[in-house]
C-alpha cells in the first residue's frame, strides 16, 4: 500500500516481461516495476490510466498509430500526472479530447 495525496493505493509488483518496457501499468489496480522506490509522479500517472477504464484493444492501436509519447491516453496521463489528485479530473471517456 501507499499513501497518494491522503488515499490509500494498492500497488502491485509488475512482472516479467513488463519490467522490460515499462516502469509502471495502469489496468484496473496500479502495478509498478519498483513499487517501494516509485515515484508519486508515476503512481498517480498509473492510477490514472486505472481511472480511465480503457480497453487493453484500444489502448495497443492508439499506442501503435502515434507511439507512446502520442496516445491520447498518455496525453492525458502526463497532463494531469503532477496535479493532487489529478485521478479524480479523468474518467473512461475523458482521453478522447486528446484525439
Amino acid at each position: 500500500m501507499r499513501t497518494i495525496d491522503g488515499i490509500e493505493v494498492e500497488v502491485h509488483k509488475l512482472s516479467f516481461p513488463f519490467t522490460l518496457f515499462a516502469a509502471g501499468m495502469g489496468y484496473k489496480k496500479v502495478y509498478l516495476k519498483d513499487p517501494l522506490r516509485a515515484s508519486d509522479r508515476l503512481v498517480r500517472h498509473e492510477m490514472i490510466h486505472v481511472a480511465q477504464g480503457f480497453k487493453l484493444r484500444t489502448y495497443l492501436w492508439w499506442w501503435l498509430k502515434r507511439g507512446y509519447k502520442n496516445s491520447p491516453f498518455e496525453w492525458e496521463a502526463m497532463e494531469w500526472e503532477a496535479e493532487y489528485r489529478g485521478w479524480m479530473n479523468v474518467n473512461k471517456d475523458s482521453w478522447r479530447k486528446y484525439i
